[in-house]
């Protein structure tokens, strides 16, 4: 009999942790652990159910939606004035610098003008926030 060399088995490195695939586990303060029962009326929930095919999203994230409070999605209009807004404190930081260079009394009626501007401004933009409500 001819002696021939046997293979020896592959040997896998054990895994030490946890396994790299997956899922990442989220923070603690992510995790959700509580479970809240809800019932609605049949007509409720085929409206929640056409909601989700709709969406293309499982009821349960659009109920936790629902209930958290909506970020605000400013309008052009609004984001126009904004920038404007910017603008002008821009303005008032180069009249301040002045006022420090050569004295308040030099700019003194320029940044009023400003500072009546940016006034104007802002009650147009509460004004038109206010009517969205």
């Amino acid at each position: 009999m001819d002696a021939t060399p046997t293979q020896s088995p592959i040997t896998k490195r054990p895994r030490v942790g946890k396994s790299r695939g997956g899922r990442k586990e989220l923070p603690e303060a992510e995790k959700r652990t509580k479970r809240i029962v809800l019932h609605v009326t049949e007509a409720t929930y085929a409206e929640l159910q056409a909601q989700s095919k709709a969406s293309g999203r499982p009821i349960a994230v659009l109920v936790r939606a629902m209930t958290r409070p909506q970020r605000r999605v400013l309008t052009p209009e609004q984001f126009g004035v904004l920038r404007q807004l910017a603008g002008m404190a821009n303005n008032l930081n180069q009249l301040a610098k002045r006022g420090h260079q050569d004295g308040f009394g030099a700019v003194a009626d320029q940044a009023l003008a400003a500072a009546d501007q940016v006034s104007q401004l802002l009650d147009s933009f509460t004004q038109e926030a206010g009517a969205d409500d």
